[in-house]
């Protein structure tokens, strides 16, 4: 076994690790997870600092490994989950992205070994050292280079914009017919700002539905979070039927 095999199977078992110690109430974990990255402010237009592993500094690097694991694992009694941080979840959630992050971090490392990009090895007692071999970046560091520059262009773009639709927003006790429209409207603006995460044309579909219908309830769900944020509401899932009433 080479040190890449090595490294590969503490990966595998740190998975493992992390994917058994989700809570039982899987639901209520994943989200005290969605709520520290709401909390997290993850700043725009501000050039990202560099960084041996992923080329450029990625926020909340972590978060889809720890959702993937969660979502991996067996779970239990979601009825009895709770719908606020308490019972501990907040710290343990914390841990979790943390934890998840090395995990990503990891991963990263092993993909540059086996490219070639870097080299590494192992002193024998568990820890790997990694330094980069080549002067050459990696492709994934122009990719990433390329869409840092186009979400900081299209933030500063739709800056204006997005400030007139906040400042339309109603009061947090408001409850007028029209605060819907004024929230998905500041949702549309959101919307214009992640169009480097959507690039396929509005006609194009995917799994039977259009982009265009992804992007409209990808509308209504941003609208429904800015407004529930607004009125101090605490996150909590919504059925199916609430969702399309």
């Amino acid at each position: 076994m080479n040190v890449q095999d090595r490294l590969r199977q503490v990966i595998d078992q740190e998975q493992d690790r992390l994917r058994e110690g989700v809570p039982a109430a899987r639901e209520a974990a994943i989200l005290e997870l969605v709520r520290i990255q709401d909390r997290r402010q993850h700043a725009t237009g501000i050039e990202p600092p560099p960084d041996l592993v992923t080329g450029r500094r990625r926020a909340g690097l972590g978060e889809n490994k720890a959702l993937q694991l969660c979502l991996e694992s067996p779970g239990g009694d979601t009825a009895a989950a709770p719908t606020s941080s308490g019972d501990g979840l907040d710290g343990w959630a914390e841990r979790f992205l943390r934890e998840c992050t090395w995990l990503a971090e990891a991963e990263l490392v092993l993909a540059h070994c086996e490219t070639g990009f870097m080299r590494m090895v192992e002193d024998g007692y568990g820890t790997f050292d990694a330094w980069i071999a080549t002067k050459l970046p990696p492709t994934s560091w122009r990719e990433r280079e390329d869409i840092d520059w186009w979400a900081s262009w299209l933030a500063a773009r739709h800056r204006p914009e997005l400030c007139a639709s906040r400042a339309e927003r109603p009061g947090s006790i408001s409850s007028h017919p029209g605060d819907d429209a004024s929230y998905r409207r500041l949702a549309n603006v959101h919307i214009k700002m992640m169009a480097w995460q959507l690039g396929y044309p509005p006609g194009a579909v995917i799994g039977g539905c259009t982009v265009q219908t992804y992007r409209d309830v990808l509308g209504h769900f941003i609208g429904w979070a800015l407004q529930g944020r607004d009125r101090g509401e605490i996150v909590a899932p919504r059925s199916e039927r609430s969702l399309i009433a």
